[in-house]
């Protein structure tokens, strides 16, 4: 190893302390000027554009440094921190590149209609083995937190098996998930003490993966994935309706919404349809009327929506089967419609078994 090489090793112990390292890029930076360190102490230097990145500078020559993941480069210490405000990712503005990530990847911006969150997907699934990964970014005090991705055909779920051996560890939302072995900040109801599943996502009484999160105010929310399904055409063509596919991530579920509100009563439908293992989409059914949308001042419904935002029918409320109603037992005029009774939204028992109640696909009032 040249003198040059010594000393610029010698450097990063300084940064990170004992036994860490960072990735170098070798060469001169091509987005750096070549006299970058002219005149510099030998030294590390913030990078003039890469939150995330750090010059380091041996006999006058510049080495582009990459800081581990989910660290950022403070000049004011000379270290690679936790994130921290920087005017150079100021508002999240730029969408980050995926680090540490040596395949091609797809972006997908904004993510769930939140032009504040980044999902990003593998373009081929080439690893031999799942690894755990949050395939979505966050923009958090105008910092985007660090997404990872696995590719292994593992990675998948494949709705007609029971089996999903997927490593994904955050929601929908980039929050990180909570251990089954925790108890903190959430206590389990499912997979208690399960220190073998890590914090990884499950489908245990869901048809998708979902964790308890390590947010306090969420309990629990569904998680990104990758499903291996393909159906054919939509099932509804209509002017009058859009069509949004994938929906809440999920290429199994499609949902229809109205483009305006001008039928002049409601009636029972489902706007939801789901792929079926079959390849063949389930027939969804609309309703357009002014009662149709949740009027979200005054919390009123009396639309008939009777199905769950999966598209799982809703059980009557005057049924026992498969769920004991603890609202509106016994109530035969509400049929399975979907009410905002004891939540403030609408929501209804289901015909799952393993799920006993669900919110509905159900839009506010505009």
């Amino acid at each position: 190893m040249d003198a040059l090489m010594l000393a610029l090793v010698a450097l990063v112990p300084l940064v990170f302390g004992p036994g860490a390292m960072a990735d170098t890029v070798t060469g001169a930076p091509p987005d750096i000027p070549a006299d970058f360190c002219k005149g510099k102490v030998n030294g590390n230097y913030e990078h003039p554009t890469s939150c995330y990145d750090f010059i380091a500078c041996s006999n006058g020559y510049p080495h582009l440094m990459v800081c581990p993941a989910n660290l950022m480069f403070n000049e004011n210490t000379g270290n690679c921190e936790q994130s921290h405000a920087d005017p150079r990712c100021d508002d999240c503005a730029t969408t980050p590149d995926l680090r540490h990530h040596s395949g091609s990847y797809e972006v997908t911006r904004p993510f769930l209609n939140d032009d504040k969150r980044v999902r990003y997907g593998c373009k081929e699934f080439m690893d031999p083995e799942p690894k755990s990964f949050c395939p979505v970014s966050r923009c958090v005090n105008d910092a985007w937190t660090q997404a990872t991705l696995s590719c292994s055909a593992k990675d998948h779920l494949y709705p007609e098996d029971e089996i999903y051996e997927g490593k994904v560890s955050c929601t929908l939302g980039g929050i990180p998930c909570q251990r089954w072995d925790s108890i903190f900040p959430h206590d389990p109801q499912y997979l208690q003490n399960r220190s073998d599943l890590h914090n990884w996502c499950q489908p245990v009484i869901s048809d998708r993966p979902w964790c308890y999160t390590t947010d306090p105010s969420v309990r629990w929310d569904y998680c990104p994935f990758d499903e291996k399904i393909v159906c054919g055409d939509e099932p509804i063509s209509d002017s009058r309706y859009s069509l949004e596919y994938p929906f809440n991530d999920a290429y199994s579920v499609g949902r229809y919404r109205c483009k305006t509100y001008d039928d002049p009563a409601p009636v029972a439908h489902c706007p939801m349809t789901r792929c079926l293992p079959t390849a063949n989409w389930t027939q969804p059914s609309m309703s357009c009327s002014s009662q149709d949308c949740l009027n979200s001042t005054t919390s009123e419904y009396s639309g008939r929506v009777s199905c769950t935002w999966t598209g799982v029918q809703c059980q009557r409320w005057d049924s026992n089967t498969p769920h004991i109603p603890k609202y509106n037992q016994g109530r035969t005029d509400l049929e399975n419609y979907c009410v905002v009774e004891g939540f403030g939204k609408p929501w209804c028992y289901t015909m799952d078994p393993t799920t006993e109640w669900d919110w509905c696909p159900v839009e506010e009032c505009v």
